[in-house]
């Protein structure tokens, strides 16, 4: 403002025409503010997360309720794979979650743990949306032909969509691979032990459950200025669960029975388009404890966060899956498939690392990051 005072003092302005661009200025700086405090105002009003760090969570915005139609349930495929259970009884069924984008993951998994999981009698598949612009089909359909592993589905490939493309996967179960004694939902940033997850589903003894890794105390808040801003209980969601989310699996994986499906999708269709939540693992939860469908925390389910813990050789060996890394460690869990003892092998040969010896929190650290140690689960 004072800068722009000076400049108009060099027009040699006179001092009434000063005046009337000073008024001028103050009351579009006016507006400007009274602007910006009425979007916080309904920023404060709107549903974010309180992450597990405490922090803001600015994708966790705008509306919480998708204001929308519910896409219908059972034929909206842009590429289907209808016969792909048939003739089979698969152990599992796996729709790993991505976007039109994400080639070079669905990539990274066709080349490692996919191929285990279709070893050991389980069906793997991409789910897709589709792009705002139509200009991803063609790539999308050499991808499909190449592979045969996509189900494209007719709606925005957008991270707030994530509930519908959750709804639709589980449709897609109940219709064509029903058969499969569990259905398991994977983001593509996730690492899966194929060996430990087959272990573990066969101790499962819960036919109607959802498993994974239970997140606890999460509140529909967010924090400005070192305040936490929440919304008041009533308009969380339908269901009255005071400040805070009641315990729900952690979205990147978790696994549900068979019978549990088909109860998810029965209550789905009967459930107003207005409680469709965004945030789809707790929008899950939510339907899962109306019906009466238990939720099972497991620990073998990890974020990447926490192989810094103390026990993290022993937490990885036993791991069924690693989620949440970051674009690095996820390059590294990935490089090249590796099978060794417990799911775990040096990446290369070294007298000085091995996946055997217990290895301090640094030196396991230093290994990684000069790519010593491959943290493939497979």
């Amino acid at each position: 403002m004072f800068a722009l005072l000076r400049y108009l003092k060099g027009l040699k302005a006179s001092l009434s025409r000063l005046k009337d661009y000073q008024t001028r200025f103050t009351l579009v700086i006016v507006f400007l503010l009274v602007y910006n405090l009425n979007w916080f105002d309904t920023a404060f009003k709107e549903v974010f997360i309180y992450s597990r760090t405490g922090r803001w969570c600015p994708r966790c915005s705008p509306k919480a309720f998708i204001d929308r139609d519910l896409i219908n349930l059972t034929d909206q495929y842009i590429i289907n794979k209808p016969h792909l259970c048939e003739d089979s009884m698969p152990l599992a069924f796996i729709m790993v979650t991505s976007s039109v984008g994400s080639k070079s993951r669905r990539d990274q998994i066709r080349a490692t743990w996919m191929k285990e999981a279709t070893a050991a009698g389980m069906k793997v598949l991409f789910s897709l949306g589709s792009l705002a612009i139509h200009g991803d089909s063609k790539e999308i359909s050499m991808e499909n032909e190449m592979h045969q592993d996509i189900v494209q589905l007719s709606f925005v490939d957008d991270w707030r969509n994530l509930t519908l493309k959750t709804i639709a996967s589980l449709s897609w179960f109940k219709n064509y691979c029903s058969h499969a004694k569990y259905y398991i939902k994977v983001d593509d940033d996730a690492v899966i032990n194929v060996a430990n997850l087959v272990t573990n589903l066969a101790t499962y003894t819960n036919s109607n459950a959802i498993i994974g890794h239970l997140l606890k105390s999460n509140v529909p808040c967010f924090v400005w200025w070192k305040q936490r801003h929440c919304m008041p209980s009533d308009q969380h969601f339908k269901l009255d669960y005071l400040d805070r989310y009641p315990p729900y699996p952690a979205g990147p994986m978790y696994v549900i029975t068979q019978a549990a499906v088909m109860l998810l999708v029965d209550h789905v269709k009967v459930t107003s388009q207005k409680d469709l939540y965004f945030l789809e693992d707790v929008y899950i939860t939510l339907l899962a404890r109306e019906i009466g469908i238990d939720v099972i925390d497991d620990p073998q389910f990890l974020f990447c966060s926490q192989l810094n813990e103390r026990n993290f050789e022993e937490k990885i060996a036993n791991a069924i899956v690693i989620y949440d890394c970051s674009a690095k460690q996820l390059n590294t869990i990935c490089k090249t498939p590796i099978i060794g003892a417990n799911g775990w092998k040096p990446l290369q040969e070294s007298k000085s690392v091995m996946i055997g010896e217990k290895l301090k929190r640094k030196e396991f650290n230093s290994a990684i990051k000069n790519g010593l140690i491959c943290r493939k689960l497979l």
